[in-house]
């Protein structure tokens, strides 16, 4: 069962998901964006 990343930077466009998450991307330091969820 695989689960969308909630959250993505607004720089780069990495998904990261809720276990990864800080309040920074981790790959280029960006802003995170939480993703709309339905």
């Amino acid at each position: 069962m695989t689960e969308h990343p909630p959250f993505v930077c607004a720089d780069c466009s990495r998904r990261v998901g809720p276990e990864s998450y800080r309040a920074v991307c981790p790959d280029c330091g960006g802003e995170l964006r939480r993703l709309a969820v339905r």
